[in-house]
């Protein structure tokens, strides 16, 4: 063998291959898709976000509307409270002053017959010790003359 070795002669590798982008149609649809989402987007926030107020101040109203109903209501049942307190009130003056009334009628007339009564006794009484002491003197001359 002795001989000389074969020359060998590496060829270096070919270059790597550089990418080139190719603007397409789905490419350039997609993109058009995500601005216009985007923009959607957007606008229903801003939508969004204008309802949120709307609906904020209607219902910031109406509790207010309420509130004030709730007041009204309650101002309207004291009222009725008052007045039929009142009436019950007048009511009552009014069977009480009837009841004192007939109480002093009453008194007026048992003292009335009670003063008869006892006017009666008394001349009963009068009457009785009359009797007594005209039959005493009666018998007292009777005796006398004897």
């Amino acid at each position: 063998m002795g001989g000389s070795s074969p020359s060998v002669t590496y060829a270096p590798p070919p270059p790597a291959p550089t990418l080139v982008q190719q603007p397409t149609q789905a490419l350039e649809s997609q993109t058009a898709l995500n601005e216009v989402s985007g923009a959607q987007s957007r606008l229903n926030m801003t939508l969004g976000s204008q309802l949120d107020q709307q609906n904020k101040a209607f219902f910031t109203t109406q509790d207010m509307r309420q509130t004030q109903a709730v007041g009204g209501e309650t101002r309207a049942t004291i009222a009725t409270q008052g007045e039929q307190q009142r009436a019950s009130t007048t009511t009552e003056g009014e069977q009480q002053r009837l009841g004192t009334r007939v109480t002093g009628e009453e008194q007026r007339r048992g003292t009335q017959t009670a003063g008869e009564e006892t006017r009666k006794t008394d001349l009963q009484k009068i009457m009785q010790e009359n009797y007594a002491a005209n039959r005493n003197r009666n018998w007292a001359q009777g005796s006398y003359r004897a």
